[in-house]
């Protein structure tokens, strides 16, 4: 940031670059992103739709940022008559697909809900399938493509046990061995059910352990509520940690959709007494305040969501998140290959909060093995701590490969 950049109004300093030029199918698509319009919305929607729209790149985007339910669901009711009926068809197709995905695992959730309760096991579901009945207020509007469980890390052996009793197949191709010692730095586990492949996740935190500790996850489940979800009584979690949660998992997928942006904005739409004190109580405890600001930041920018007072006023003078929420609104739309995890590793780190963490999540990449790892060098089980040696030694001959690409 440059000295003289002038003060905005929600306390945050101007950039003296300029704002994003934006095609007019971009416009379309950031307008449409969101569950209501205002009077003022949807006059932009009508003054875009008089223009020349790149109808190809609309349709693209939105699938890309898996937002097109939302894109059908505006662009059929405000003209209609606009838009090119074969583009109408096209989304019209890719809703009501999502759709019957969703009711899908919709149905999932609730079998899954019943299995639980009868077993007395606390689990909390969150996004998918939640967020779009309780935030979204229709189970069209947000797509999802697996099922999210929350659970104390002490029952995982017995939902891991539950759930293959009832026919669940584990996702993973690990032998026992590796299982288990990957299990010592996980924080989660995937299932899926082979008669519709729905595809389950089990979380007992929201990243590694270093940065989300157990005993975070039990106080977010003692603050859950009860809730019903298509007539099942389930848990859910409060309005300020689903808020904290939606911009942690924004970052894990490192800024790039526009449909997680929407999560957050939809957040804090759907919930306008939200204790934002608490929000960034649970945030310092996390220890992912810049992870919150960001979010919202971006939910505001992007998405006109309506922040209390002073909300982003923190973050006036931390010129890392600022330059951070000004990349990913220049480079949302822009074509790009995914980036390497070690360089998306790396942004995260600048992000967290204390220096003892950014430590922990550089260490946790380079030491702990994954899947590509086992594959690599399968390991008999009294030589598997040889994998926290030969994850590092895969990962310099990967990005040292790479590193020798690029200057040829």
């Amino acid at each position: 940031m440059t000295n003289n950049a002038k003060t905005r109004e929600d306390g945050r300093p101007h950039d003296t670059r300029a704002a994003p030029s934006r095609q007019p199918a971009e416009e379309l698509l950031i307008l449409c992103s969101r569950t209501r319009l205002s009077a003022l919305e949807v006059a932009r929607i009508k003054a875009l739709l008089y223009r020349r729209i790149d109808w190809d790149r609309l349709i693209k985007l939105s699938c890309d940022h898996m937002i097109s339910q939302l894109v059908y669901w505006h662009l059929s009711r405000v003209l209609p008559e606009e838009v090119p009926a074969a583009v109408l068809e096209t989304l019209q197709g890719i809703f009501h697909s999502v759709l019957q995905r969703n009711l899908v695992l919709g149905g999932e959730l609730q079998k899954l809900a019943k299995l639980f309760d009868v077993n007395g096991i606390t689990m909390v579901p969150y996004k998918g399938p939640i967020l779009a009945q309780q935030v979204y207020g229709n189970l069209a509007l947000r797509p999802f493509i697996d099922i999210d469980l929350l659970i104390r890390k002490e029952d995982f052996t017995r939902v891991k046990k539950l759930l293959l009793a009832e026919g669940y197949e584990s996702l993973y191709h690990r032998s026992t061995a590796e299982e288990e010692f990957r299990l010592l730095s996980d924080c989660e586990y995937h299932v899926v059910n082979p008669s519709n492949c729905v595809v389950v996740e089990i979380h007992w935190g929201v990243w590694e352990e270093s940065v989300f500790p157990t005993q975070a996850v039990t106080d977010v489940l003692q603050r859950s509520q009860r809730s019903s979800f298509l007539g099942v009584n389930v848990l859910t979690l409060s309005p300020e940690d689903s808020l904290v949660f939606g911009c942690m998992h924004l970052a894990k997928h490192w800024w790039s959709e526009l449909r997680l942006i929407c999560d957050v904005a939809e957040l804090i739409r759907a919930h306008p007494q939200t204790d934002w004190t608490k929000v960034v109580e649970i945030a310092d405890e996390l220890h992912c305040k810049r992870l919150l600001y960001l979010g919202i930041s971006l939910a505001h920018d992007l998405l006109g969501a309506s922040l209390p007072e002073g909300a982003l006023t923190p973050i006036a003078g931390d010129a890392r998140v600022i330059q951070v929420a000004l990349d990913v609104e220049e480079t949302l739309f822009e074509e790009h290959e995914r980036r390497p995890t070690l360089v998306e590793t790396y942004d995260v780190m600048r992000l967290q909060d204390r220096f003892r963490h950014k430590i922990h999540t550089g260490l946790w990449f380079i030491l702990m093995p994954r899947d590509k790892d086992y594959e690599w060098l399968p390991l008999p089980r009294h030589l598997i701590k040889l994998y926290y040696v030969l994850r590092p030694l895969r990962l310099s001959i990967h990005y040292g490969r790479a590193f020798v690409r690029s200057m040829l």
